[in-house]
């Protein structure tokens, strides 16, 4: 690299000169290079945390990334090639297997990778007209800020149909149990992540 001198003179640049005269000596080291991330493949959302394995210290970014709230009201969108899935997952749902006189209720998982569907075909069973035999059917939207609380009071605004002032866990959890003891319901968790 040719540079001018502050004197005005041409010569090479004083950085330059210095890592050459390091490379002639050996004692230079090549610094490895950056390669550009083309910007199709930049990361869409912020960090939301980054913990230093072995520490406690932690970088919080100020914005988190998130997905829309989700709920059981159906679009007008058809669903192609989920059929065989949601007969099985109703089948699961309206059946009484694994509702033994030890367990009072049952759990039933969708897992996969994001956007392939789980919600889309929670909520068609949800909303399938042969689920009769529930006392009520609860949608609640979970995301990321597991906080039990939220959701459960959610959860009882849901069956009571009217807003709780209720600030305590205990109380909240009491009232659900009141609503809900002896009956048969079905409760959607969604976008619960691990």
């Amino acid at each position: 690299m040719i540079a001018r001198s502050k004197r005005g003179g041409h010569g090479l640049n004083p950085g330059y000169q210095s890592a050459v005269e390091r490379a002639r000596s050996g004692s230079f080291r090549a610094r490895p290079r950056l390669r550009m991330v083309p910007p199709t493949r930049l990361i869409k959302c912020p960090i939301v945390r980054m913990v230093r394995p072995g520490t406690s210290s932690s970088l919080t970014s100020t914005s988190a990334c998130q997905r829309p709230q989700t709920t059981s009201v159906t679009t007008k969108l058809s669903v192609y090639g989920r059929d065989e899935d949601a007969a099985k997952l109703l089948e699961m749902v309206l059946s009484d297997h694994g509702s033994s006189t030890d367990t009072k209720f049952s759990v039933i998982s969708i897992v996969g990778m994001g956007r392939i569907g789980k919600t889309t075909l929670a909520r068609k069973v949800y909303n399938d007209t042969t689920i009769k035999d529930f006392y009520l059917k609860v949608w609640a939207y979970v995301s990321d800020d597991f906080d039990v609380f939220r959701i459960s009071k959610a959860i009882l605004e849901s069956i009571i149909d009217h807003y709780c002032d209720l600030k305590d866990l205990n109380a909240v959890h009491i009232q659900l149990e009141r609503e809900v003891s002896g009956r048969k319901f079905l409760l959607v968790l969604d976008d619960v992540c691990s």
